[in-house]
């Protein structure tokens, strides 16, 4: 199988990888301490970048609201943030 065909998302996996499941940030600070103990910088990067973009959705929500309560991207933030913090919550 060729490099392209891994970079094709098949709707199964798009539902498996989207269908209730959520990292949690638990599970990312897990995934952190993997990264840094096997020195994998990749993935030590990718996860400072998710919990980066965890920290910066509410507050792009919050001017977003401002604006245009009907923005599609104020729609699925507020659904995202809102699984977030049930996830806290729990």
């Amino acid at each position: 199988m060729s490099d392209l065909d891994y970079l094709a998302e098949s709707d199964e996996e798009f539902f498996e990888d989207f269908s209730g499941w959520e990292v949690t940030d638990k599970d990312l600070d897990e995934i952190l301490i993997e990264a840094r103990k096997s020195n994998d910088i990749r993935l030590r990067r990718l996860i400072k970048h998710v919990q980066y973009l965890r920290f910066l959705m509410p507050k792009l929500l919050e001017l977003a609201e401002k604006t245009d309560d009907t923005n599609t991207f104020v729609v699925l933030s507020k659904a995202a943030l809102k699984s977030t913090i049930k996830d806290r919550q729990s």
